[in-house]
C-alpha cells in the first residue's frame, strides 16, 4: 500500500529552498534601501541651504548653532532634522564665530567610488556650495575648509 504525503528529504530540500529564496530577497532589498537613505540625506541638506539662504535674506546673517550632531531646528524655516537610519547623524559645525557661513554634512552609505586612504563619501552643504567628497575623516572638516 502506498503512503500519501512527503518524505523527510522532500521537506528538508523545500525548506532548504525557502531558505536561500528569502536570503537572496533580503539581500536584494538592503541596496534600495541604503540609496534611499542617501537621497534623504542629500535632500534635507539641500533643504538647509534653501532655508539658510531664506533666513540670511532676511537677518543679513546665516542661522547659527553650537549643535554639533543633527541639523538644527531654523524657526520659521526648517525643523529639526536627523539622519534617517538610527545611530547616525547628520553634522553641523559651529558657526557662532562666523555667522556669514555655514556648514552641515552628512556620511553617505554609497562609498564605492571612493578610494581606500579616503573611504568616507560626505555629502555636504555650504552658502554656495552642495557636494559630495570622499575623505579619510571628519575631524578635518572645517568651516574655512568646508566649501574647498
Amino acid at each position: 500500500m502506498k503512503k500519501k504525503g512527503f518524505t523527510l528529504i522532500e521537506l528538508l530540500v523545500v525548506l532548504a529552498l525557502v531558505g536561500v529564496l528569502g536570503t537572496l530577497t533580503f539581500v536584494s532589498f538592503k541596496k534600495p534601501r541604503s540609496k534611499a537613505r542617501d537621497i534623504k540625506r542629500i535632500t534635507d541638506l539641500r533643504q538647509l541651504v534653501i532655508a539658510q539662504q531664506m533666513y540670511e535674506s532676511g537677518h543679513q546673517i546665516f542661522f547659527v548653532s553650537t549643535s554639533s550632531l543633527g541639523l538644527p531646528e531654523i524657526p520659521g524655516y526648517l525643523p529639526a532634522l536627523n539622519d534617517p537610519q538610527p545611530g547616525r547623524n547628520y553634522y553641523w559645525l559651529d558657526n557662532t564665530s562666523d555667522p556669514k557661513t555655514f556648514c552641515a554634512f552628512a556620511i553617505l552609505d554609497d562609498n564605492q567610488d571612493c578610494p581606500k586612504e579616503k573611504p568616507l563619501k560626505l555629502f555636504i552643504a555650504a552658502p554656495q556650495i552642495t557636494k559630495e567628497t570622499c575623505v579619510d575623516s571628519i575631524e578635518n572638516i572645517t568651516l574655512e575648509n568646508c566649501a574647498k
